[in-house]
This record gives C-alpha cells, sequence and structure tokens, in this order.
C-alpha cells in the first residue's frame, strides 16, 4: 500500500482528467498543485517507481487512426518461459496490454494492425518467435467494441 498525501492526490486527478497538451506540460501541472516543476516531476517519477501510475500517455481509438483489425490472444507458456516470451511478444509495435494470468492461458495480449492480412502476419511471426504450439494459442477477435471510460476519483 502506497501512501498519498493531498498533493499526490490532486496530481493524479490532474494528469488523469487534464493533462495539457503545452510545450512545458509539467509546469503547468505545477502551477496548478502549487508546487515547483521539479517536485511535479520528482512526484510522478515516484509514482511511477512505486506503482500507482503505470504508463502516461494518450488512449487512442485504433479504428479512427486506420487500424481495423484487432484481436485478444491468450496462450499457454510454460512457466519457467513466461518472461522469455513476453519479451519477444512486446517486441512487437502492434501488441499492447501484455499481462500474466494465473490460468492455463497464462499471458494474455492484444494485437491491434490496419487489416486482417496484417494481424494474421504479425500473429504468425509472434508463433514463430515464441515457438508457441498452435494448440497452445488462442484467439479471441472482437464481435463488437464497447469503449468505457474509466475515471478514478482520487480528491474526494
Amino acid at each position: 500500500m502506497v501512501t498519498l498525501d493531498k498533493t499526490d492526490r490532486k496530481l493524479l486527478q490532474l494528469v488523469q482528467d487534464d493533462f495539457p497538451l503545452v510545450e512545458k506540460p509539467w509546469a503547468e501541472v505545477a502551477a496548478k498543485l502549487g508546487v515547483g516543476e521539479e517536485e511535479a516531476i520528482r512526484r510522478v517519477k515516484r509514482l511511477l517507481r512505486e506503482g500507482v501510475i503505470s504508463r502516461i500517455g494518450p488512449i487512442i481509438d485504433a479504428r479512427k487512426v486506420g487500424l481495423k483489425a484487432s484481436t485478444l490472444v491468450a496462450v499457454k507458456v510454460a512457466e519457467g518461459e513466461v518472461e522469455r516470451v513476453a519479451r519477444i511478444i512486446n517486441g512487437f509495435k502492434e501488441v499492447s496490454h501484455n499481462y500474466e494470468r494465473d490460468n492455463a492461458y497464462n499471458l494474455w495480449f492484444t494485437v491491434t494492425a490496419r487489416d486482417e492480412e496484417e494481424l494474421e502476419k504479425v500473429l504468425k511471426k509472434i508463433k514463430r518467435k515464441t515457438g508457441i504450439r498452435e494448440d497452445d494459442f488462442l484467439e479471441l477477435r472482437s464481435q463488437r467494441v464497447f469503449k468505457i471510460g474509466l475515471k478514478f476519483n482520487f480528491t474526494e
């Protein structure tokens, strides 16, 4: 459990809800927090290091930028091979959201591509490079897309 003070909570709220798209975003965040820019950056680095923040970046609607094919993949990976296989999979720019699960299918990730043909090529490369057998590779194609906006309230 990580202890968050009032400034940490306000920082999390700002980064989540109102991150400034300006030349010096951390200076603007710091001004809203009432601290110096270096203090804001130090706090963000600490929250990243402690795992409170996993990443800072945009959430992009892949379909709106021309990426029309995607799938969720679950694979069975031998216990001693998970890190090696995950590292290979993470090397593909088309892969996101790679998670280890406590299940027979213990590694889950998403692949997004320009079209079905490109998606198939990426999946074949992943299978070849990782050595995952066809029987241990479960593909769960999207039927419908549901977008949810998950927001946390840190300041109340």
